[in-house]
């Protein structure tokens, strides 16, 4: 059995009983949400009512929970590129002990929105690129930017360490 799970470990690139002292990001392709041929996102595909983008979540308030109820037509695309509030909005959606078992529509927080696991920023490339996203130990402190030593909103995002991840 450990001769099985060492194996299966190296197939995917890890290394048993190697530690290091830097970490190296593990990154695996996870299928999110299903896009329609001209690339549009399918759970908007036919949608007639306003829709609603909100860039940067995290897990308060969020405008699934206090935009939707107010706006019963309107259907919302969030993006929040941190995975665990991504977990948590998803969790949002339904009560876990109803759908055990059952299959979840993919990256769904709300009957009318989709959470995606990515952040966003203008590039001049169609296909996108890789950006370095700064992780804070604040969620608010997360951002493609660089923290500001110099913006009054947000200081206490300068004590914040902020390692980096590729995106």
């Amino acid at each position: 059995m450990q001769k099985a799970m060492a194996l299966a470990l190296l197939l995917v690139g890890l290394s048993v009983g190697d530690e290091t002292k830097e970490r190296v990001a593990w990154t695996v392709p996870v299928h999110v949400a299903d896009l329609l041929p001209d690339g549009s996102l399918a759970a908007l595909a036919g949608w007639r009512g306003p829709v609603f983008v909100e860039i940067g979540a995290s897990d308060r308030n969020t405008m699934d929970v206090e935009m939707l109820p107010i706006v019963p037509d309107a259907f919302l695309v969030t993006a929040e590129p941190l995975v665990d509030k991504w977990a948590r909005g998803i969790g949002r959606r339904v009560q876990s002990d109803t759908v055990l078992d059952s299959y979840e529509p993919l990256s769904r927080h709300h009957e009318r929105g989709i959470i995606l696991p990515v952040a966003v920023s203008p590039t001049s490339d169609p296909q996108g690129e890789s950006k370095t996203f700064h992780v804070g130990g604040n969620a608010g402190c997360s951002s493609l930017l660089n923290v500001s030593r110099k913006a009054e909103f947000g200081s206490w995002c300068r004590k914040v360490r902020e390692p980096t991840r590729e995106i």
